[in-house]
């Protein structure tokens, strides 16, 4: 490796060392306490940046002196190295950069790590604390609660994601009375939020729309449709935008898939009873499906000993595994959220399989052909090739007999 050599207190040669030893006081977690004033390290070379150069200041504060030709306390080369008035300890400017020790731009101080402001400025933490943060990003800022970007971007989010109490008049596809309508929740990464509020709206057109929902895990969107048929669902709705979706970096994991089945869809309370019962009766199969146990969408005992309430019109507790607040819908809840296509088609297959397969279930079915048992209904659905997907997920999951 070249000599270097100092001329007129400039870096003329330096060059980064083929392996970088970790000295002792490093390996064992410690960090000398001290701050480097502006000056104490050598100017930018061919390794640095544009921007990292621009941290290096031209001028030196009087209360630093450089020793030449002695050891980084990182790299251990030997070359002109920054001691501070009270420390033992210098750093070659590769070795500051790879420490992060950045010059804050209000107090002239060099310190390791630090945050910045919209300009791209570096400030240490000492002066960074009389500054605000931005609440999304937390870049500081001179005074508000966000930066001009996520200010910028909040707006635009409010204008195309709706609020959680938004319900605008329903528009059918497909044929009645039986619809279904999805609330599926999704969690997509800051970086990448535009993009996929973008593609999502894009896909669903006049489909569906975007909702806020505080139970997203980190930060997303639900996805609502608008009521559709089972057969339209399976043939039109767009299923490309979960792979579009997944590839911008988003998730389902930890959040839910909601399904709403129109009340109309049900001959009457009789029939409301039988379908709520199969649910509640094959509570492990069901689980399974859903691929989740959740607090928000519970099995409760009370909720099973009240279903003749909820058949005649009763509304219970929103978080029950079939929520019936709703005037016109009575909402599945079980499932787990999912951008996998089969899972989602399945979620909707086991809600209006059921609701036909409990239509004509009759009391001799339940007494004589085990009606009420899982594997009544797994051979019924067996036979209904439009029921595919949620033959294909019972089959993967071990619960098809």
């Amino acid at each position: 490796m070249p000599e270097p050599r100092i001329a007129g207190g400039n870096w003329e040669q330096h060059s980064a060392p083929a392996s970088q030893p970790c000295p002792p006081w490093l390996e064992q977690g410690e960090w000398p306490a001290f701050v480097i004033p502006p000056g104490s390290l050598p100017g930018p070379s061919q390794h640095t940046s544009r921007r990292e150069a621009a941290a290096f200041p031209a001028n030196h504060e009087q209360d630093v002196y450089q020793r030449a030709a002695e050891t980084c306390s990182q790299c251990r080369q030997r070359v002109a190295t920054v001691h501070l008035p009270r420390g033992d300890r210098g750093y070659c400017h590769i070795c500051a950069h790879v420490l992060d020790i950045l010059w804050c731009n209000e107090c002239g101080r060099y310190s390791r790590g630090g945050c910045r402001n919209e300009d791209g400025d570096n400030f240490c933490y000492d002066c960074a604390a009389t500054h605000c943060v931005c609440l999304d990003c937390c870049i500081l800022i001179e005074d508000g609660d966000y930066c001009a970007e996520c200010l910028s971007s909040r707006t635009y989010r409010t204008s195309v994601i709706h609020g959680y109490d938004y319900k605008p008049t329903p528009l059918f596809h497909g044929d009645g009375p039986l619809f279904v309508g999805v609330e599926l929740e999704v969690s997509v990464p800051s970086q990448s939020f535009g993009e996929a509020t973008e593609t999502a709206l894009r896909h669903l057109g006049r489909l569906g729309y975007l909702k806020e929902d505080s139970s997203i895990v980190d930060d997303g969107f639900e996805i609502v449709t608008h009521p559709m048929s089972y057969e339209w669902a399976m043939q039109r709705f767009p299923w490309n935008l979960l792979d579009a979706l997944e590839k911008l970096g988003s998730d389902a994991d930890g959040n839910g898939l909601h399904v709403h089945v129109s009340r109309e869809a049900f001959d009457g309370p009789c029939h409301l009873y039988r379908w709520m019962k199969f649910f509640y009766r094959n509570q492990p199969q069901v689980v399974a499906l859903a691929r989740r146990m959740s607090s928000h969408a519970a099995f409760r005992a009370d909720g099973r000993a009240r279903i003749k309430h909820y058949a005649k019109g009763g509304k219970g507790i929103r978080y029950h595994a079939i929520n019936t607040q709703n005037d016109t819908t009575v909402e599945v809840r079980v499932f787990a959220g999912t951008l996998n296509r089969q899972r989602a088609q399945a979620a909707i297959g086991l809600t209006v399989a059921t609701v036909e397969y409990t239509r004509t279930l009759t009391t001799q079915d339940i007494t004589q052909r085990d009606g009420w048992q899982w594997p009544a209904f797994a051979d019924w659905v067996s036979q209904r090739p439009h029921y595919a997907p949620l033959v294909a997920e019972m089959e993967t999951l071990l619960c098809a007999c």
